[in-house]
């Protein structure tokens, strides 16, 4: 192994049938070839001598000058082929076993099309892709299509999306169409005109656009997953609950579609992190070159490593139901769990589900490069606040990221503005380095989804007003937390008041007569008769949870009235001592928290 890549010798196989071993067939083929691995490949292959590999295109072939053994490269998408003798290999699987049956290996003189007629060196040496023996069975069946009709349809109907991309290539599929099961439904936003940046709202985090890509997740009886992305003049923002309800979990047709992207691990995390929630499957999967009529084996399967990006063509790309009212058993709904769960049983980088109540929301100051901020919510249910003495570390409120590749509804974006606290429910988010974050092709939704399985207990509704994790000395930035404490002094930087318009909330007021005092409103084109005067306060606090720690708090102005209520001067100023030595218990965001070269903490009073 050099470079990170790995070198096989291997040999090319004529003709294998089923009841050949492996080592039989090696010393039966002529062809040598040497095939290049990535390391990532090789680690997930496993792969040993006397093992038979099947590489699925884009595969390219190169002959070298002056060398008689061509070269095999971008061998990404493989798949080893296991026999009687390796599948009694345990210790070389990794993954839950399931129950898979056999099939006859097809013979590579049929996938080649070679019937006795030899290729020009020339031409052998610029082969990039193979073609494969079509699986699918001709027939009539009965679909709906998207007006909800049903129809005789008497296309080719294949159950392997590996097969339709290898007989029909990338430019589009003609006569035939793939049986999957969908899994889940999304929208990821869309790219511009030049395709390299994304549309997005840059004043509420990735409002939906009309323009936002739906997309279908789906996957085949062999276990392939693909990322159908549909187009956003004939799906809609407001059809996506009808599109949900329609199509997920239902076995459907795909028909004239196209490749966008064949993508790998390494560069679609995102999508991949949801790919592996959904494996391994519940019920058993297919293999190539394998034959299903033999009896049935026990046999394991690593997860997929690619995936491949279609996108249906404009005038002939239909998603067409199969079984309208029955759900595929390959179908694996979303679990929601408890947030005391995934915080503490979930791992890493994985994908969790959940209900709760949102207390709060905030902006992020960072910005990311597109140049929109991220969103945190808040968030808790009736478990995280009930007793948590037997769970140590784990928070009342717990922080949730809302990334920019996160689209939202137009409707969860008002509640969260207008309407807290709200119940949410959170599907496929991402839990990462010890955060819970809603990334591309999360769905944050105000209805809790028709196809989930729930946890024994509901918690998301709280049962009575929300408990907050108390300051002290374990408090982070970026949390939420009750502070109580006595005010022992006032930030004068940061202490005034100004009027604004009682009726539109103006604040450049300008003064029209002066004697009198009086304020008039240019965009009321009005006099201010009763202006509302708007105040800002900074104070310090001795809290006894920190009392050597400097807390200031910025207050709310329902605060600062409360305090100043009977404190009023005659000339409309206020006395600093005037607040000195009053107690207060607030609701407070934690902006930041410092402990050089002084211990200190920046609050900032929140409304719940």
């Amino acid at each position: 192994e050099e470079c990170s890549m790995q070198v096989a010798v291997c040999q090319q196989l004529e003709n294998l049938p089923t009841d050949v071993s492996s080592r039989e067939a090696v010393s039966g083929a002529e062809t040598k070839l040497i095939v290049l691995f990535t390391k990532e490949t090789a680690a997930r292959l496993k792969e040993a001598p006397q093992d038979i590999i099947y590489i699925h295109p884009p595969w390219q072939k190169l002959v070298l000058h002056d060398e008689s053994i061509p070269v095999i490269m971008n061998t990404y998408f493989c798949q080893k082929i296991l026999s009687q003798e390796n599948m009694e290999m345990k210790d070389r699987t990794h993954c839950p076993e399931k129950l898979i049956v056999l099939r006859k290996i097809p013979s590579l003189a049929q996938i080649f099309s070679l019937n006795g007629t030899k290729k020009s060196p020339n031409q052998e040496s610029t082969v990039n892709q193979i073609g494969s023996i079509n699986m699918s069975i001709p027939g009539t069946m009965l679909i709906e299509d998207n007006q909800g009709q049903q129809k005789l349809s008497s296309e080719t109907v294949g159950d392997s999306l590996l097969e339709v991309v290898e007989t029909q290539g990338v430019a589009g599929w003609r006569g035939v169409c793939v049986r999957v099961v969908v899994q889940r439904i999304y929208f990821l936003p869309s790219q511009d005109t030049s395709g390299n940046h994304l549309q997005r709202n840059a004043s509420v985090p990735s409002a939906l656009l009309p323009s936002a890509r739906l997309c279908l997740l789906v996957q085949d009886a062999y276990g392939i997953f693909s990322e159908l992305q549909l187009q956003s003049a004939r799906y809609h923002a407001e059809d996506f609950e009808q599109c949900r309800k329609r199509w997920e979990g239902k076995v459907c047709c795909l028909s004239g579609m196209k490749i966008l992207q064949r993508t790998t691990r390494g560069r679609a995390p995102g999508l991949f992190s949801l790919i592996d929630s959904l494996w391994p499957p519940l019920v058993p999967l297919k293999v190539h070159g394998q034959s299903q009529d033999n009896e049935v084996v026990k046999m394991t399967l690593p997860p997929p490593s690619f995936c491949y990006v279609l996108a249906a063509h404009s005038d002939q790309g239909q998603v067409e139901i199969v079984e309208v009212a029955q759900l595929s058993d390959l179908y694996l709904p979303p679990v929601i769990h408890h947030l005391r769960e995934i915080l503490q049983v979930v791992g890493l980088c994985h994908r969790c589900s959940f209900c709760a109540t949102v207390l709060y929301q905030k902006q992020a100051k960072r910005t990311v490069p597109s140049g929109r901020q991220e969103l945190w919510l808040f968030v808790t249910d009736s478990g995280l606040q009930a007793d948590l003495e037997n769970s140590p570390g784990v928070l009342r409120v717990v922080p949730v990221c809302v990334t920019a590749s996160c689209v939202l509804e137009s409707t969860v974006i008002h509640v969260l503005a207008t309407s807290l606290p709200c119940v949410i429910y959170f599907r496929d988010a991402l839990k990462e380095n010890g955060r819970i974050i809603c990334v591309e092709r999360t769905i944050l939704s105000l209805q809790k989804p028709l196809l989930c399985g729930t946890a024994a207990v509901d918690l998301s509704i709280l049962t009575g007003p929300a408990k907050l994790d108390e300051l002290d000395s374990a408090t982070q930035a970026n949390s939420v937390c009750s502070v109580q404490g006595t005010i022992i002094g006032v930030d004068d930087t940061t202490a005034f008041s100004w009027p604004v318009c009682e009726r539109c909330g103006n604040q450049n007021l300008e003064l029209c007569d002066e004697r009198r005092g009086s304020l008039y409103c240019n965009s009321c084109s009005q006099a201010v008769v009763s202006p509302v005067l708007r105040m800002q306060l900074e104070v310090f606090l001795h809290c006894p949870s920190r009392p050597r720690c400097t807390v200031k708090v910025m207050l709310l102005e329902k605060t600062i009235s409360s305090l100043l209520r009977f404190c009023a001067c005659e000339d409309g100023n206020y006395e600093v001592k005037s607040v000195l030595g009053k107690k207060v218990e607030l609701h407070c965001y934690v902006q930041a928290v410092a402990n050089q070269p002084a211990s200190s903490i920046q609050l900032e009073e929140i409304g719940m």
